[in-house]
């Protein structure tokens, strides 16, 4: 199969339209043993450099360095609500500090957890954003389950 010099390629102008990635030259690669041709590219989003093999270049399935997808994910979460703001309410919690992301022990997913204070003046809980996003009558049976109480009959 005859190699394609992809050297000083722009993928946006080679069948790649959505494309961040420019590659620089032909990537030095110590493994005999690997058939593949790898390249130096540069994202051009976020000035990153990084190594990719051709096939995944040409195909379409990288488009840049990663943060095309992280930026994706982000644009994602804000138009989903997923975005929580500190002093937000839901419910009798408000939100007082983000936990940022932590990987659910189950599944290999990670959710956003917030910091919460409740009107009744007790200890900040630790609550997943989909929780508190998801509505109100979740958020009243997470309190029977911490405190005992019950809210439901209120709403």
């Amino acid at each position: 199969m005859k190699r394609i010099d992809m050297t000083g390629w722009k993928l946006w102008e080679h069948g790649v339209p959505d494309s961040k990635i420019i590659v620089l030259n032909k990537h030095v690669n110590e493994n005999k043993d690997d058939r593949h041709v790898y390249w130096d590219c540069l994202c051009t989003l976020c000035g990153k450099k990084f190594i990719d093999n051709g096939k995944g270049l040409r195909s379409g399935n990288k488009k840049s360095c990663g943060c095309l997808h992280k930026q994706k994910i982000i644009e994602r979460n804000v138009s989903c609500g997923q975005i929580i703001n500190i002093e937000d309410k839901f419910g009798f919690l408000t939100v007082i500090k983000d936990l940022g992301f932590r990987k659910q022990k189950s599944r290999d997913k990670s959710w956003r957890w917030s910091l919460c204070q409740c009107d009744c003046g007790s200890e900040p809980i630790e609550v997943p954003n989909a929780l508190l996003i998801n509505g109100h009558k979740k958020i009243m049976r997470l309190y029977e389950i911490l405190w005992g109480r019950n809210y439901m009959s209120n709403s």
